[in-house]
């Protein structure tokens, strides 16, 4: 029997007055409409209700509530397991611009949860004015589920638990706090209630300047659980209030903090007591007083305040330089302008604070149990700041400058942070893109000096400097002999005719700089030059034509040259060699069909730097261009049995190319491709497929950013493999695979991909395994999966076809019980050209799935 046949049946024995069994009950779908001709009669299942409070008295459990667009003058009270359905469920509630339910109370509160609303669902609302959108009043209650609701002009509390609510999911919600006067937080956990199993996610919580925008108190009240497992922050916007997050002295235990933004808040953007937890891949910037701030709130109980918190890979930046009131009755309060300031005060006091404060009041030995690690600190008042006895380890970090903390440049680090070694260059694990080296104008005989300034902030040096253009790889259809020139400054290529054409694709040159901070400090940027880079296509034929640069003077200081890419016909290009860099780009044409490039260097006058002050000279740092996508030559491939694959970190440059075309079976989508960030090798789980690590094929995942359309988030998306069939909701598209080749000797000649790309879903959904062994060509290791983090679809890019639509991956996130195997040196190959780069331990296994 269908579902839709049985509820037919159902509500024909209904209206015949045939009691059914409890056994076969059916949930009912009810509707409200105040829109449209309505009745407050029950069932209410024929014409729609018209109040949403009398459709949930007269619901049972597991009934649906789909409530249309439009206000509803009503306060709410659920006492029943039901799904409440506005008309934007969902949709992420940030920044939401749409037709909304909107439940707006007279006054007091919109929506009360109360004993026996466990497995509630209340989706796609907006909850608007009174003293609190939703509060928990009464329980237990467990695995409440929130989702895409708005919650606005409340004059208290956006969402108030009060009440014991383990196992709740609050996710893709908006609280915005421009109107709360009251001292509760906009997202409020109370006292020592049981909040363990929490999922706060993907919500924006905002303007709330007189407070937090979310607090937990009490002690060890937001732990893990059986039922929902750690608890998670992730993916939020906390911004523009007081505090951004707060958790008690002792109040979060085992939290995983991550990709979270803590921006622009008046104070802190995240303070308390986490402990065994972790803060990983978070954005503190622009917070008036610190980024993080790692404290007991002055309890000396061992076992209150910060301790064995993992950083990891977080962006602090220009923290700790935000204003407080100086007399008046808000001394010391933080400020924006002298109206926060009653009572005669000024704002003008400086809050001094820092990326990451350690306190000294908790008690002996427990400050120092937590690390600090890969993280980028720059632009703050100060990069780490403790004023204790404690040894804290700060090692592995970037301070804003190659020199490392306490030095011109650098952000500053307190006695006892230990911050050597440091790390020379940004971290690009983390957020943040920090000081991007500018891209300057190749010229002859310039010295570039940085100046920066001190006076209250940490600054970041501008260099201007001059360097040699390099070249990106060239990438040709198919290696033949040719020639090969090297221009100097000015050069024109010479036409010769050949019975057959030549694909060219011609490195522009690009440049950039690493400055060397003055010893004497100055807050005037330094002009430095710029190279401009343009490419003209166009379409003719013609006899080959081979590249011979005719040398003339080489440059002055003034004279740079702008390479113009003409490439003749169209061409899909294949990557071969990458010329190692040099002062004068070299150029080789190749032999293949259809096609004939055109050199044009141009020399341009460019600016140039005026030293400042007295400094040492930098060396310039030659930075290739992003190379074009390229088809891989070769038959085209057949499909095959798909192997699991162990993913490792890398660390690669920026890509960021532009609308790369993707279809999967979510329908046709743009994506930009931003940055390497996984490689994944052929894996053989538990001995199942011994052979699997001599496979050819591996993926290398890169980062994407969908630009069109809007992807709605997918909730309960069934999938199989191994482990069962499961359901995960799917957040949003963050992840391209792509076949590559792999060596560990050289460089490889090239390479015919014989699996899909793969598009890849953020994922959340739950599975736990005892110890597995995983071997690929690194090696064995032993671990055990934690949770499926996403889904991947095999997906047709730029038109190049789908071979295997029916094999889908899984990837779990991977946690080693041994030290991960690496390589000091891999050569890759795909259709983003080759590559090289090491690989850091094991994130993620992927494992083949079905979707029914």
């Amino acid at each position: 029997m269908t579902r839709g046949l049985g509820r037919k049946l159902w509500a024909t024995a209904w209206l015949a007055g045939i009691v059914l069994a409890p056994s076969v009950a059916r949930a009912i779908t009810r509707n409200v409409d105040n829109g449209v001709a309505c009745s407050d009669t029950a069932p209410c299942t024929g014409t729609p209700c018209c109040t949403i409070q009398f459709a949930i008295d007269v619901s049972a459990s597991s009934d649906l509530i789909v409530v249309a667009a439009g206000t509803y003058v009503e306060n709410l009270t659920l006492a029943k397991n039901v799904i409440l359905r506005g008309a934007q469920s969902g949709v992420p509630a940030c920044d939401r611009l749409d037709m909304e339910t909107i439940v707006a109370p007279v006054s007091g509160v919109g929506l009360t949860l109360t004993l026996g609303a466990s497995s509630a669902t209340v989706d796609g609302f907006t909850f608007q004015g009174g003293t609190r959108g939703i509060d928990v009043v009464s329980g237990p209650l467990s695995r409440l589920k929130l989702f895409s609701n708005r919650i606005t002009a409340f004059t208290d509390s956006g969402a108030f638990f009060g009440a014991d609510a383990s196992s709740t999911r609050f996710e893709q919600n908006e609280i915005d706090g421009a109107s709360a006067t009251g001292p509760n937080a906009l997202f409020h956990l109370d006292g020592t209630n049981d909040f363990d199993g929490l999922a706060f996610l993907d919500n924006c919580v905002r303007n709330g300047v007189r407070t937090s925008g979310f607090l937990a108190e009490g002690a060890q009240n937001v732990g893990p659980n059986v039922d929902a497992g750690t608890p998670e922050m992730a993916d939020n916007r906390f911004e523009n209030n007081r505090i951004g997050a707060s958790f008690g002295a002792a109040a979060a235990h085992q939290i995983s903090i991550a990709r979270n933004t803590f921006a622009s808040n008046r104070l802190d953007g995240l303070q308390g007591g986490m402990q065994s937890s972790s803060v990983d891949g978070n954005t503190f910037s622009g917070n008036g007083r610190h980024g993080l701030l790692l404290t007991s709130f002055g309890d000396a109980d061992p076992a209150t305040g910060a301790q064995d918190v993992a950083i990891t890979s977080n962006c602090f930046s220009t923290n700790g330089l935000g204003l407080a009131c100086s007399g008046g009755a808000n001394d010391g309060e933080p400020c924006t302008s002298a109206g926060d300031c009653p009572g005669g005060g000024t704002c003008s006091a400086v809050l001094a604070g820092a990326g990451i404060f350690y306190s000294d009041a908790q008690a002996a030995g427990t400050i120092a149990t937590n690390v600090a690690s890969g993280n980028n600190l720059y632009g703050n008042f100060a990069g780490a700041t403790y004023a204790g006895s404690e040894t804290i380890d700060a090692e592995g970090n970037w301070w804003g400058c190659a020199t490392g903390a306490n030095t011109a440049g650098c952000d500053t680090a307190s006695v006892n942070v230990d911050a050597d070694p440091s790390l020379s260059a940004p971290s690009d694990t983390t957020p943040c893109e920090p000081l991007a080296e500018p891209t300057a104008t190749p010229t002859g005989g310039v010295t570039p000096t940085a100046s920066p300034t001190g006076g209250g902030t940490t600054p970041s040096p501008t260099p201007s400097a001059t360097a040699s253009g390099t070249p990106t790889p060239t990438i040709t259809t198919s290696p033949t002999p040719s020639a090969t020139g090297t221009p100097s400054a000015t050069a024109s290529p010479t036409a010769t005719a050949s019975p057959t054409a030549t694909v060219t694709v011609t490195p522009t040159a690009t440049t950039s700089a690493t400055s060397t901070p003055s010893a004497t400090p100055s807050g005037t940027p330094t002009p430095s030059a710029t190279a401009t880079a343009t490419a003209t296509a166009t379409a003719t034929a013609s006899a080959t034509a081979t590249s011979t640069p005719t040398a003339s003077a080489p440059p002055t200081s003034t004279a740079t040259p702008t390479a113009t890419q003409t490439p003749m016909l169209t061409a899909t290009p294949t990557a071969t060699t990458s010329p190692p860099p040099s002062a004068s780009p070299t150029v080789t044409p190749t032999t293949s069909a259809t096609s004939t490039s055109t050199v044009t260097t141009t020399p341009t006058t460019s600016a140039t730097s005026t030293p400042t002050g007295t400094g040492a000279t930098s060396t310039p740092s030659p930075t290739p261009t992003t190379p074009p996508t390229a088809t891989v030559p070769g038959p085209t491939p057949t499909p095959g049995n798909l192997d699991h694959f162990q993913c490792y970190e890398t660390h690669r440059p920026p890509l960021r190319m532009d609308a790369v075309s993707l279809a999967d079976h979510f329908g046709p989508s743009t994506a930009r491709v931003l940055r390497g960030k996984r490689f994944c090798a052929p894996a053989d789980k538990n001995g199942e497929d011994p052979t699997a690590p001599l496979d050819p094929d591996h993926l290398a995942a890169y980062t994407i950013k969908q630009t069109t359309p809007h992807f709605a988030r997918v909730r309960d998306f069934t999938v199989s493999n191994q482990f069962g069939t499961t359901t995960l909701d799917l957040v949003r598209p963050d992840a391209l695979f792509v076949p590559s080749a792999k060596s560990h000797s050289g460089p490889i000649a090239s390479y015919t991909p014989a699996i899909d790309h793969f598009k890849c879903y953020k994922a959340r959904g739950r599975l736990r395994t005892g110890s597995i062994t995983v071997t690929d060509q690194f090696g064995s290791i032993d671990g055990a999966i934690k949770r499926a983090v996403r889904y991947c679809a095999p997906v047709d890019k730029n038109g190049e076809g789908i071979l295997d639509p029916g094999t889908h991956l899984v990837c779990y996130q991977f946690r080693g019980a041994a030290g991960a195997p690496t390589a000091d040196m891999l050569y890759s190959l795909n259709q983003f050209g080759p590559d090289t780069f090491t690989v850091f331990g094991p994130r993620e296994l992927c494992v083949p799935s079905t979707v029914p």
